[in-house]
């Protein structure tokens, strides 16, 4: 998987020694924050397990969605529906809908057709969100050195609210 997309720098963690020129990983417990960076991430498996930067999270997700890693088949499977939602925004005042594809949330328009595909994920000391439009190829990798324990609201929508504003700017630009 790394060698396809060039990925140098990109690792499996095997230990609780990081390299030297990684961001330290921390969690804010009872007020003060705690240094997550040296905390054994192989328990996590592929789930968190991977150590990289941001460009790394950017050339694997371009090589996987471009078809360089999986066939068409499997690539139209991971990111069409396979369970759809209808919910409420966070004011309760408009409908939106949203999904899941196989490893990958599902922005829809009206159609149904899949616009955006995202991933989010954290692991003791770190947080990463990633969002690819699909007609445009523009991606949004965001990579945080803070594990939010507890109350993911605040950071899960600061985060919305940087990628919208960079979508806006991106149509603006066009």
């Amino acid at each position: 998987m790394f060698e396809p997309c060039n990925l140098k720098s990109m690792e499996y963690s095997v230990d609780e020694n990081v390299p030297k020129n990684t961001a330290k990983g921390y969690e804010k417990k009872k007020g003060k924050y705690v240094d997550y960076t040296n905390v054994d991430h192989k328990w996590a498996n592929s789930a968190g397990a991977i150590l990289g930067t941001s460009n790394d999270l950017y050339q694997f997700n371009k090589c996987l969605l471009e078809g360089k890693l999986l066939d068409s088949t499997q690539l139209n499977k991971m990111i069409n529906s396979t369970v759809v939602f209808r919910d409420l925004d966070a004011e309760g005042l408009e409908w939106f809908y949203h999904a899941i594809g196989l490893g990958w949330h599902l922005s829809l328009d009206l159609s149904g057709k899949t616009t955006n595909v995202s991933h989010n994920g954290n692991t003791a000391g770190y947080n990463c969100n990633i969002q690819y439009e699909l007609g445009n190829s523009l991606t949004i990798v965001i990579a945080m050195n803070l594990f939010p324990s507890g109350k993911y609201e605040p950071v899960f929508s600061t985060q919305n609210q940087l990628i919208n504003t960079i979508h806006e700017y991106y149509k603006n630009e066009k």
